[in-house]
């Protein structure tokens, strides 16, 4: 089998877990924390996000190329510890008059080498073991939210300050002198192209969490907070459709590096692009066909919240085949096919988001992500002529408008999606055939067969 798909099987396997005890714990925040506090608290751990999308400078996958061709990294990992420092120190300060947010500061260098660590994991090809990780960390931060749920905001923040350290020594403990030798191999000359790539890597690698964070910045500096608990909400919700998304984004990003026949490298990339697209499409029509239920269910409070679920996982489908191409590229260490889609994708959302967050609220940012998704993936599928992706990207709009009316009845537009989808060749059936081979080998993998991806 072609080293590096068990371990893609294996991660597809934790982050699903993953997300199950994400939306755990949503019910958790849900049901047992004030709407305004979770909000609250939210709004700070969005802050603190893009704080890090800055000055982590786009690890992990920015420096996964240069580990994976043994170069010295020693000169960036000193600058990343630099600047990192100097976001604690300045942070302390800030928590002497916002002393509940203290937890998100101690943790804020650790979760940098965590990273880091995650880079390390990535290139030996182990993209299974920081899923694995983070499945631990999710469960011990609902742990946390749980029994710290008096607390508010400040327990919403120390929870997932608990969760963050359990994964810094996890993640960090088993290869600690793999990254304390990286640190002494330095070579000044190779900072120079990493901070080029990792430019790209911070608009691109973080595009769709980043969007989500502006956008929950702009509704808390509105101090809409009950409406940034929504929109938390309902994002999080809509995250559910890009497991198998974000599983496929680390089995490109290394076997883009290790293909070496230039047609058979676009093979793959083209494949993984459908599969990514089909999978989230498709799970997108489900999702919103029971989101009622599961709102009525679990989400009481949330009741209303929808539309922008419906909104918010059209944007996933978008977002879900242009983000396979990014991975690829940075792969092969080509950034500047996608630096500047990706930079002017991140001010296009920030000027709808600041036109429309203020009128339409929740459903504004909603719009206002989705809309930059659709815009970068057009985009990127007509410059790597993945033109039927492209034309199945606009179908999907009617598509989920369609099943968001039909709601239940929508379970038959799923019986013509599919052959329309293998029609159109938006899938292949050998791309069916690939997935299932692989799923397979997982089984059976003292057999140890290749399976062809090309």
């Amino acid at each position: 089998m072609v080293g590096g798909k068990k371990e893609t099987v294996y991660a597809l396997f934790y982050s699903l877990a993953s997300k199950i005890a994400t939306y755990v714990l949503l019910l958790v925040f849900a049901n047992f924390y004030i709407a305004s506090e979770y909000g609250l608290g939210n709004f700070a751990y969005s802050v603190w996000n893009l704080v890090a999308l800055v000055t982590y400078l786009g690890l992990p996958s920015s420096i996964v190329p240069l580990i994976i061709k043994r170069k010295n990294i020693g000169s960036i990992l000193k600058l990343l510890v630099l600047l990192n420092m100097t976001v604690f120190v300045i942070g302390l300060f800030i928590s002497l008059r916002y002393i509940w947010i203290l937890p998100l500061v101690l943790i804020f260098p650790l979760v940098m080498i965590s990273s880091l660590s995650t880079a390390f994991w990535i290139s030996k090809s182990r993209q299974d073991y920081p899923f694995k990780v983070g499945l631990f960390s999710t469960i011990l931060v609902l742990i946390s939210a749980y029994l710290l749920k008096d607390l508010g905001k400040l327990g919403f923040v120390s929870a997932y300050a608990i969760g963050n350290l359990f994964s810094f020594f996890a993640m960090n403990y088993p290869i600690r002198r793999e990254i304390i030798g990286a640190f002494r191999r330095t070579d000044s000359k190779i900072l120079k192209s990493y901070l080029k790539l990792s430019i790209v890597v911070l608009f691109g690698g973080s595009i769709f969490v980043s969007l989500g964070w502006v956008n929950t910045s702009i509704l808390g500096m509105l101090n809409y907070f009950e409406q940034v608990a929504q929109f938390g909400i309902a994002t999080a919700i809509a995250g559910i459709t890009l497991v198998i998304p974000n599983t496929l984004s680390l089995f490109i990003l290394t076997r883009a590096g290790q293909v070496k026949n230039k047609d058979k490298s676009i093979g793959i990339l083209h494949r993984v692009v459908r599969t990514s697209f089909f999978a989230s499409f498709i799970s997108s029509i489900f999702l919103i066909i029971f989101s009622p239920l599961i709102i009525k269910i679990f989400f009481k409070k949330y009741i209303g919240i929808e539309p922008y679920i419906a909104i918010l996982s059209l944007g996933m489908i978008f977002f879900s085949a242009y983000y396979i191409i990014y991975m690829y590229h940075i792969g092969m260490q080509n950034p500047r096919k996608v630096y500047l889609i990706f930079f002017l994708g991140f001010i296009v959302n920030i000027i709808l988001a600041l036109v429309l967050t203020p009128l339409l609220g929740v459903l504004g940012s909603s719009l206002a992500v989705t809309s930059t998704h659709l815009f970068i993936l057009i985009y990127m599928c007509l410059r790597e002529n993945i033109k039927r992706v492209t034309l199945m990207s606009l179908l999907a709009i009617f598509v989920i408008f369609l099943v968001y009316l039909l709601q239940y009845w929508a379970l038959i537009v799923v019986i013509f999606i599919i052959p329309l989808s293998i029609k159109l060749r938006v899938i292949e059936r050998g791309d069916i055939k690939v997935v299932r081979d692989i799923f397979s080998s997982i089984l059976k993998s003292d057999k140890n067969k290749d399976v062809e991806t090309g």
